[in-house]
């Protein structure tokens, strides 16, 4: 039996959430852009609306819990604001630069500027 996690329109598998598609459905996590020490500067600096950043790491067990309710807003904010992901194993320097101790972390930049950090997992209310 399979269940759904959570029980809405985008359809993620309780399997799929712990990092194990094992099923055949598209989920609207590829709305999101991931980053990293190429493209950040640019991405940031020239977005005009603001930039939701998820720093997270592959092997961490809430920045995989944090992924459904990521791709929902990816997909709800669609033209409102840019959502992107940096994988900080991957971005060291990243990671450095702006302090990130704990993952997941969310950074919101506005203007090319940091403006709120959120740090663990996160509702989504916030």
């Amino acid at each position: 039996m399979t269940r759904w996690f959570p029980p809405s329109k985008t359809r993620w598998h309780a399997s799929c959430v712990r990092g194990v598609h094992l099923c055949s459905t598209q989920h609207s996590i590829t709305k999101t852009q991931t980053l990293n020490q190429d493209n950040f500067d640019t991405t940031i600096a020239s977005s005009p609306t603001s930039v939701l950043v998820d720093f997270l790491s592959e092997g961490c067990g809430p920045c995989r819990m944090l992924n459904p309710v990521f791709g929902e807003s990816a997909a709800e904010q669609s033209g409102k604001a840019v959502i992107a992901k940096v994988n900080i194993g991957d971005s060291s320097d990243l990671a450095a630069r702006f302090g990130i101790i704990v993952v997941p972390t969310l950074v919101v930049f506005k203007n090319g500027q940091p403006v709120r950090t959120l740090r663990g997992v996160q509702s989504r209310r916030e």
